[in-house]
């Protein structure tokens, strides 16, 4: 469990783990200090973790050197990652984890992240995954799996060291990992009812959520793109159709209301999840909804208009072959 400056959220976070109803000596909770300035260290070895903190004498390392690390000292058959914000949802969540995982053979799964299984359709949505899925395989993209959340994965210790563990990018080492994996048909799977909820920490600063956004996009797309699919029609499909659709409101405030009529409003699967959600026990204000949508556009525009500038960087780095 990576952490940087996480003193509220991560005490929740070990404490909804030491709390499963599960062989407790199988259970061990190993934190990586990502240096963090508060008091997430302290933090973490009162609530009972194991405290791993990176050797600042060889510098500032990556997120993905410090859990490679972190999986040195698991003693278990099986690793899962947890970001330090992530709540399990019921005492035998990890019971029924561990039965999932051995009567389907798997090596490898994610979970979704929600902060309300109510909004599990307004997430889908979002993420455009039934869209991708039924183009990327007319476009020649094989073994392209629905749904991936890096912040709930488990995956077996012997495939993550045969894999390599996660490559050492500056971002998006979790989806690198998945993407590795498909590649040499590891058998994974997107388990949404072993979903787990993530606390919505307290944002630093606008300024703040606006870098992170386009930090990650950008490196994304300059670190990230070898790890792309066999070939490279799910990057620029997802790019053009997150602008597209998640950037429905920019579109519409610019005068182009023409686009919101022809690619949001008949969509079938939009219309499904919105009907999921009326027939829900736990009504959505719509408030709630729309915010999502705002909010989730806001993300995907600045996260898409940065990977424009990742993908230049990429080429101008392997024309200087400082990348393969």
């Amino acid at each position: 469990m990576p952490a940087k400056n996480e003193e509220r959220t991560l005490p929740s976070c070990i404490r909804s783990i030491l709390s499963q109803d599960y062989n407790k000596e199988l259970i061990e909770v190993i934190v990586i200090d990502d240096y963090s300035t508060d008091n997430t260290a302290v933090v973490a070895k009162r609530c009972g973790a194991i405290l791993i903190t990176p050797d600042l004498s060889q510098g500032q390392t990556t997120r993905a050197h410090n859990k490679n690390l972190a999986v040195q000292f698991c003693r278990g058959d099986y690793v899962i990652f947890l970001d330090a914000h992530i709540i399990l949802p019921s005492e035998d969540w990890l019971r029924r984890v561990a039965t999932y995982i051995k009567s389907s053979n798997l090596d490898f799964a994610s979970f979704l992240s929600t902060p309300s299984p109510e909004l599990t359709p307004l997430l889908n949505i979002l993420s455009l995954e039934k869209v991708k899925k039924m183009i990327l395989p007319l476009v020649g993209v094989k073994g392209y799996s629905a749904h991936f959340f890096g912040g709930s994965m488990v995956i077996s210790k012997d495939v993550f060291n045969k894999l390599g563990g996660f490559p050492e990018i500056p971002v998006s080492e979790d989806i690198a990992l998945y993407k590795k994996a498909i590649k040499y048909g590891v058998n994974y799977k997107f388990i949404p009812e072993l979903y787990v909820y993530h606390l919505d920490a307290k944002l630093q600063s606008l300024k703040h959520w606006i870098k992170r956004n386009l930090k990650e996009g950008f490196y994304s797309y300059a670190y990230g793109w070898k790890y792309s699919c066999p070939d490279k029609w799910e990057t620029l499909f997802s790019m053009l159709l997150g602008l597209l659709i998640l950037g429905v409101p920019f579109t519409f405030i610019l005068g182009f209301p023409l686009i919101l009529l022809l690619c949001f409003i008949p969509s079938l699967w939009t219309y499904r999840a919105f009907s999921a959600m009326r027939k829900s026990d736990s009504k959505i204000p719509i408030i709630h909804a729309l915010g999502l949508i705002l909010i989730g556009s806001v993300q995907a525009f600045l996260i898409r208009m940065s990977a424009f500038g990742g993908i230049v960087f990429h080429f101008l780095l392997k024309m200087t072959g400082k990348i393969e």
